[in-house]
């Protein structure tokens, strides 16, 4: 029996994966930050509160679970908070990584699935279809420390501390597991949704973008589907890079008009002043995953916005 270790468990990606491998038969342990054990979290799946860069305490609990595959999730993610606070940025998500890194190296353990962005992508250009070999300049400090912890796994490989990687460069994850029993606000479409109830305003940052409606179009993958191309991942053999994504792009006030078409309400919106350097689409090809595990995306942005309706705390 393979023993998956989800780092971050208790977030929004690590809580959705832990439900879904559950539901495929998997064992599952996990780390998060805190020693408080997450509320959502199910019965049977062992915690432990660990601090991220400590290797030592990290291999203790990899060795004393048999883990197999660590499915590394761990991260400070916010863009905002990466670039008031880029040492603790770099020090969770690549000092982080090389921690985790080192303790697979101690015990054995083979398999690492990393979640990274397609924020390490160059974003200069105004309209942008990205493969995984696009060019590489992330702009952010975020971006940046995802792309160097990239390279420390990939180095781990090739020194051969271990014998299998798959990195996931994400699109903008949305929508929510159906076992979770509920959801707080944390991406901008769950922030559109909650307003369908709340009536809360919606900023939209400039309407003059180079799309079809004047706002920006970005590529969106259910986190459903997100899951279970992790699942998917566990047996297969070969290492690489992988990008994760539905391959199209939604403008924001398309998100908007589906959210109204699912949820029956009136969203109030303001325009604000653009950001200047903000790309108008991103696309995000994911070819090379559809052609290695035949990688199809079950579900589309008005079945996220469905299930967030259903969950999403107001």
């Amino acid at each position: 029996m393979k023993m998956v270790c989800i780092t971050g468990i208790g977030g929004y990606l690590g809580l959705a994966t832990t439900f879904k491998l559950l539901e495929a038969g998997y064992s599952v342990c996990g780390l998060g930050s805190s020693h408080i054990r997450p509320k959502s979290l199910p019965e049977g799946v062992l915690y432990a509160g660990i601090d991220i860069g400590d290797s030592k305490a990290l291999a203790q609990f990899f060795a004393e679970n048999n883990v197999t595959t660590v499915y590394h999730l761990a991260a400070v993610k916010y863009v905002g908070k990466c670039e008031a606070e880029p040492e603790l940025c770099y020090q969770v998500n690549t000092e982080g990584t090389k921690a985790v890194l080192a303790a697979m190296k101690e015990t054995l353990v083979p398999h690492i699935i990393y979640a990274s962005t397609y924020a390490v992508y160059d974003w200069s250009e105004d309209s942008l279809v990205l493969s995984e070999d696009s060019l590489l300049k992330p702009a952010t400090v975020y971006g940046k420390s995802k792309l160097q912890s990239e390279d420390s796994i990939k180095e781990a490989y090739r020194l051969g501390d271990i014998a299998k990687y798959h990195i996931l460069r994400y699109g903008n994850i949305i929508g929510v597991v159906d076992e979770l029993f509920a959801h707080s606000p944390q991406s901008f479409l769950d922030k559109i949704v909650q307003a369908a109830t709340s009536g809360e305003v919606i900023v939209l940052h400039g309407d003059d973008y180079h799309t079809g409606d004047g706002t920006v179009a970005r590529d969106f993958i259910d986190v459903r589907d997100v899951a279970a191309v992790s699942i998917s991942l566990l047996d297969y053999s070969l290492s690489g890079i992988y990008n994760v994504a539905s391959g199209t792009a939604t403008t924001l006030k398309e998100l908007i008009a589906y959210t109204e078409e699912v949820t029956g309400k009136v969203i109030n919106v303001t325009i604000h002043k653009k950001a200047p350097t903000e790309p108008s689409t991103i696309i995000i090809d994911s070819t090379k995953l559809a052609e290695a595990i035949g990688f199809a995306p079950k579900y589309g942005v008005r079945d996220s916005i469905l299930a967030l309706s259903k969950k999403l705390v107001t």
